[in-house]
């Protein structure tokens, strides 16, 4: 279990110091090697350029929000044991990174519903997990490139609100875009 944490908390550094490709690729490599190659593929083939451009619909609408200046932070969370069914939630609030306090994120003004990811769900429930070292492989590779779409998606976002991202109940929460 403590294996998904320690890779938690490298995803965050990579956001800032990879690109996304390199990022790609090193989740990969972990997957492929802590479980096998077939299901890194596995989770490389699935197409997420539908759910990439349902996130980008849904951040235009929420920069379409007629309360837009009262929003401090856009945080996107995913529930990983259903469906991988997600929702934007509308800060008023927001501690920066440094902090180490996401307190702020339980507090919301509005929710959006956002985009569902089947397949990773699918791919979750037969090979994912969070208690060996093979399924924390297979569960962070789903959730980089869950990270991976969504920070392809917020790439049009032109807004100075800090833009997150996590799984429900994940702490800590990732910071795509810190507030400038």
């Amino acid at each position: 279990m403590d294996l998904l944490y320690d890779y938690l908390d490298d995803i965050q550094g990579d956001i800032f110091s990879l690109d996304r490709k390199e990022m790609e690729k090193k989740y990969f490599e972990i997957c492929k090697h802590t479980v096998n190659n077939d299901i890194a593929q596995k989770i490389q083939q699935v197409d997420l350029n539908n759910y990439t451009a349902s996130l980008t619909q849904k951040f235009q609408q929420i920069l379409q929000h007629s309360d837009i200046k009262d929003i401090k932070a856009i945080y996107f969370e995913y529930d990983i044991d259903n469906n991988w069914e997600g929702a934007f939630f509308l800060c008023p609030d927001y501690i920066s990174l440094s902090e180490t306090n996401d307190d702020w994120a339980a507090d919301w003004m509005e929710v959006i519903d956002g985009p569902s990811l089947p397949p990773f769900s699918e791919i979750y429930d037969q090979y994912g997990g969070f208690g060996k070292d093979d399924e924390a492989g297979v569960t962070i590779y789903l959730i980089v490139r869950t990270i991976l779409a969504f920070m392809a998606s917020a790439q049009f976002v032109n807004t100075d609100v800090p833009v997150c991202i996590a799984y429900h109940d994940q702490d800590p929460i990732i910071r795509i875009k810190e507030d400038e």
